[in-house]
């Protein structure tokens, strides 16, 4: 066997069990494909249910924007954090909770507060 061929095989195996050659750093490559999901995803549908009795609950959402992999939604102060190479979001700030997923261009989750938890569904524009 010639080696390129071998440096050749050695490679594919490292790129088939998730090692990241040439000095590249595995973060940097989870960051490429999360930015995927860059953009502004607008309120297409949401339902609020009251926790408790004297709630009342706000069907108005705001916008999820997502920048080079990281996700930000304001609601009741801002939520921050990164997008998984999947399309999961799981962010948090100040009481308030949005968890979900990305597919084809659409987020469906959750955002909870401490009297209300709301269905949303955010189409990307």
């Amino acid at each position: 066997m010639s080696r390129h061929i071998l440096y050749a095989a050695v490679i594919a195996l490292f790129m088939n069990v998730g090692f990241v050659p040439f000095g590249l750093s595995p973060l940097a490559s989870a960051q490429t494909g999360s930015a995927a999901y860059d953009g502004e995803y607008k309120p297409t549908s949401s339902t609020g249910m009251a926790l408790t009795a004297r709630a009342k609950c706000n069907n108005s959402m705001t916008i999820l924007r997502i920048a080079n992999g990281v996700a930000k939604m304001t609601w009741l102060g801002l939520m921050e954090g990164p997008v998984g190479p999947d399309g999961t979001v799981n962010i948090a700030s100040n009481g308030s909770k949005l968890d979900g997923k990305i597919s084809k261009g659409v987020f469906e989750g959750k955002v909870s507060t401490a009297s209300c938890i709301y269905t949303v569904t955010l189409a990307k524009s």
